[in-house]
């Protein structure tokens, strides 16, 4: 028995997920003629400055694939393939949430110090960046030099985030915090002044 066979149909109900990762997930479901024959990938496209690039050199085995999700709307279209050919594009845009670096926290506070530690209470910056933070690079310096260096990066979220410095002496220091999130580290926040001692402390 002759069975005949064509290029499939285009793909259905595209959808963007991750929206605030990169790259985004996007996930379709197969189409609902197949053409007769088994469909053996999907061709997946987005839409860049210089027009269409596919996003792998092979087809999407799956029915999901990472995407990039740069600028203010994405362009994606994906073509349903069997061994016949492939299918007319199933095409979509999506609008993108602002995913910009966060702003400037401000100058954290300093609530315990020691001799050898030093206990900061840090601000979250009123500009997130359109992404959710997740975390502070915590930078300090002694008051005799004129370079930054890195205490740590901590993870901690929330409203009222405390870390404590150590690996300090009991003389003068200079603590400034760094918000970052997805799209990468926004600018250091004012330094705040601190020595043990004296838990008054300047914003520099």
């Amino acid at each position: 028995m002759w069975l005949y066979t064509d290029d499939p149909g285009p793909p259905e109900d595209l959808t963007l997920t991750d929206v605030t990762n990169h790259p985004c997930m996007l996930t379709w479901k197969p189409p609902q003629n197949d053409g007769g024959a088994p469909i053996t990938g999907y061709l997946v496209e987005w839409y860049n400055w210089s027009g269409w690039e596919q996003i792998s050199s092979t087809p999407v085995e799956g029915l999901s694939t990472k995407i990039p999700g740069v600028g203010s709307e994405l362009k994606v279209q994906v073509y349903a393939m069997n061994s016949v050919g492939q299918s007319v594009p199933s095409e979509c845009t999506f609008t993108m949430p602002r995913r910009e670096v966060p702003g400037c926290p401000e100058a954290p506070k300093v609530v315990k110090r020691t001799q050898h530690k030093a206990t900061l209470r840090i601000i979250p910056p009123v500009d997130d960046g359109g992404l959710p933070i997740s975390g502070y690079v915590i930078e300090m310096r002694s008051v005799s030099s004129t370079r930054w260096r890195t205490s740590d990066y901590t993870e901690e979220m929330g409203d009222d985030v405390e870390y404590t410095v150590t690996g300090i002496d009991s003389s003068c220091y200079e603590f400034r915090v760094i918000a970052v999130n997805g799209a990468g580290s926004g600018k250091p926040s004012p330094a705040v002044l601190s020595e043990f001692g004296n838990w008054t402390t300047n914003v520099m």
